[in-house]
């Protein structure tokens, strides 16, 4: 049962997560249409200019996870420290 909750947990926050990215890049591409018009009149394909934002989608998607990691890491350093033991033995 418990398995199946933070199942549903991790699926909720990948969706939620995935949107954000989504609209991130969604207001990305409306602000340089003026980019992205000047890249096709100089013989840009379509193809070039989304893995252009394919991959600045992935950039951002790493940045925030390897963020969150580090919190994560950071958080659990900084934690209760166990009855009798000093912190600067961890």
């Amino acid at each position: 049962m418990l398995t199946l909750l933070l199942a549903g947990i991790a699926s909720i926050s990948l969706l939620v997560g995935g949107i954000g990215i989504m609209n991130i890049m969604l207001v990305s591409v409306r602000e340089r249409t003026r980019e992205i018009g000047i890249r096709k009149a100089i013989g840009a394909r379509g193809r070039d200019i989304l893995s252009q934002f394919l991959v600045e989608a992935l950039a951002l998607s790493l940045a925030g996870a390897s963020s969150a990691s580090g919190r994560r890491r950071g958080l659990l350093r900084i934690g209760p420290t166990p009855a009798g033991a000093s912190s600067s033995a961890r």
